[in-house]
């Protein structure tokens, strides 16, 4: 029992953790995208 709830929170910390990342990388990617306004992510002019 104790063994499956360990497990359970492990995989939950490190879903929340691959998601907190995937926020912080989507938020840089639009900083990046605003200070840079010429778009090159998209070839946009």
């Amino acid at each position: 029992m104790q063994t499956e709830s360990s497990s359970d929170s492990l995989r939950k910390s490190i879903q929340n953790n691959l998601y907190k990342i995937m926020l912080i990388s989507i938020a840089a990617s639009v900083v990046i995208f605003s200070i840079n306004q010429q778009g090159f992510f998209f070839g946009i002019h």
